[in-house]
């Protein structure tokens, strides 16, 4: 089972009697070698006994002689020339066969391609009876790795101490990949590595068990800076214990435990995962995963894993700091995550907006749960809204018309990701247009999956706006809206939008405003407008309509289509 080579070859005289056999010049070919040495057989018994030394011995051949598929070591490539000094007695067809001596690699002379170079010195103990081989202090290198064995490897229990250094992962690959068994999809490996342990169990399914250190690691996809920790590994699990992991300035302290059947992480076996991360970037964490988000900030939290690799959960608590993702700043971001299959949870969720540079403003928060499952691309939320500074909300900024205030909301819903069923209300206090102050406004959301519609009224110092507007929830998203306003003051719009300081007096409006287009194409957006009643002053001339005035906006075009503006010394018609 162990030991399988028909290229030997043997020759040799000798010399017997009624009570022994004696070949003093026994010679062998075996393995691309040379074994010398002189054989006695004593009849009573059948007893043999070699005094051998062997020279130029194929390690590769050895090792394919010796190979299993419960630890398959010809996949190291290791290759050598091999001598051997050795006394090896057995009694019958081999039967209770022991052999004790020293084994010698050196690099061959003439390597072959794809061979890994390995020298050794072995001393061993072999024991038929026992099904064990002893190693005294025996060393083997490779030109990018170290290891150092002392103990007993054995068919039916091992106990081998040992230290093993490792300067490139990448020739261990073959071994690492075989020995997780022929189920299991090949990864690719790479790093250095350090470990000291114990080799103990049957040596067909070894358990390898100590502490652990490997530095620019990386697994398939996952990499990491640098993991330290007591690591266990046999056919039944893989574990690490008081670990610790960095990837860049990211800390994880983890415990992990993975349940294999035969070294294979099948979709039915079972794992648990304990980790603790302080003030860790997510752009390190991302890519000790393998993710590639567009958000970041420094994550604290506690999470436990389990469940099976075809049904994992995860649950803990989080906090961000210092929240960058998809255009939005946020001081900070907290709550309860809980991942199941298709599942993703938050609850008690705090999102606190950015507050460093506001001038004093309140930074806004929102709380609530959210849930979304990914295959069916659904959301479920609850959100409630409070004082968000809207001169933190830059994808809604623009230099000529930059806007202020404080939004609070709630809105809850469910459905497609993009066309949820909600409802919901929105309060808009101090709303600001550069540095004019417009006023309040209100607003009740209600969505049916495919447009979602507003009622906007609002709450000024002067003058009233009300009006209706929706938003398809699908295509370019197509949106119209029609609002009706009465002495609403236009200073703020003329000075910041139109950019017209010589205004004079206050400036109202009493019209209608019609809006259409799409928010994917901004160049489709139009206003349509018709204004009952205007006045405004521009340079100490004080102007008001006679009869409608109607104008349109497009394409950031103004265009007058009938005007009739009238002042004490003004007659002015377009």
């Amino acid at each position: 089972e162990w030991f399988d080579s028909s290229d030997i070859a043997i020759r040799g005289s000798y010399r017997a009697d009624n009570r022994a056999l004696t070949v003093p010049d026994l010679e062998l070919q075996l393995l691309g070698g040379r074994v010398q040495g002189q054989l006695n057989l004593v009849f009573d018994g059948l007893k043999f006994r070699v005094n051998s030394r062997a020279r130029g011995m194929s390690l590769a051949r050895l090792l394919d002689a010796v190979g299993h598929t419960g630890f398959p070591i010809e996949s190291l490539h290791w290759n050598a020339d091999v001598d051997v000094e050795a006394v090896t007695t057995w009694s019958e067809d081999f039967k209770a066969v022991e052999s004790r001596g020293v084994m010698l690699w050196s690099p061959p002379v003439t390597p072959q391609t794809g061979d890994v170079p390995a020298a050794a010195r072995l001393p061993f103990d072999y024991s038929m009876v026992r099904r064990s081989v002893q190693i005294a202090t025996g060393e083997i290198s490779t030109p990018t790795s170290r290891l150092k064995i002392n103990g007993t490897l054995g068919a039916r229990d091992s106990s081998l101490e040992a230290m093993l250094t490792i300067d490139d992962l990448l020739p261990w690959n073959d071994f690492i990949n075989q020995i997780r068994g022929a189920r299991a999809e090949p990864q690719r490996v790479s790093g250095m590595a350090a470990w000291q342990g114990r080799v103990t169990g049957r040596l067909e399914a070894p358990t390898f068990s100590g502490r652990t250190k490997l530095a620019q690691f990386a697994y398939g996809r996952y990499s990491a800076d640098e993991l330290e920790g007591e690591m266990s590994y046999s056919p039944e699990a893989f574990r690490l214990m008081r670990t610790r992991i960095r990837r860049g300035s990211a800390t994880a302290q983890v415990e992990l435990a993975l349940h294999f059947d035969d070294w294979s992480f099948c979709p039915a076996c079972a794992w648990s995962l304990e980790t603790t991360l302080e003030r860790a970037p997510t752009d390190d964490l991302q890519a000790l995963v393998g993710w590639s988000y567009p958000a970041r900030g420094l994550l604290t939290g506690h999470f436990r894993g389990g469940g099976t690799r075809e049904a994992p959960e995860l649950s803990g608590s989080f906090d961000l700091a210092q929240v960058e993702a998809w255009g939005i700043s946020l001081e900070s971001a907290r709550g309860q995550l809980s991942l199941r299959q298709n599942e993703i949870r938050i609850s008690n969720a705090e999102l606190r907006a950015a507050s460093r540079g506001n001038g004093g403003r309140p930074a806004g928060v929102i709380t609530g749960n959210f849930e979304y499952h990914p295959v069916e691309q659904t959301v479920a939320f609850d959100l409630t809204g409070a004082v968000i500074p809207l001169e933190d909300i830059t994808r809604i900024q623009s230099e000529r018309l930059p806007l202020g205030g404080q939004l609070s909301f709630q809105v809850s819903g469910q459905g497609p990701l993009t066309a949820p069923i909600a409802r919901g209300s929105l309060r808009l206090v101090n709303l600001r247009v550069g540095d004019e102050v417009l006023g309040s406004l209100e607003s009740k959301l209600d969505s049916d999956g495919r447009r979602l519609q507003f009622e906007v009224g609002s709450a000024m110092t002067a003058g009233h706006l009300q009006g209706k507007l929706e938003l398809g929830l699908g295509g370019d998203y197509p949106i119209r809206g029609d609002l009706n306003v009465a002495g609403v003051d236009l200073d703020p719009f003329l000075r910041t939008a139109l950019r017209l300081e010589a205004l004079s007096g206050r400036s109202s409006v009493d019209g209608r405003f019609l809006l259409s287009g799409a928010l994917r194409r901004p160049e489709t957006l139009a206003l349509d407008a018709e204004l009952t009643r205007l006045t405004f002053g521009y340079r100490q001339v004080k102007l008001e309509n006679v009869g409608p005035i109607r104008l349109t906006y497009r394409r950031d075009e103004v265009r007058i289509e009938q005007a009739a503006l009238r002042g004490a010394d003004t007659d002015f018609q377009i």
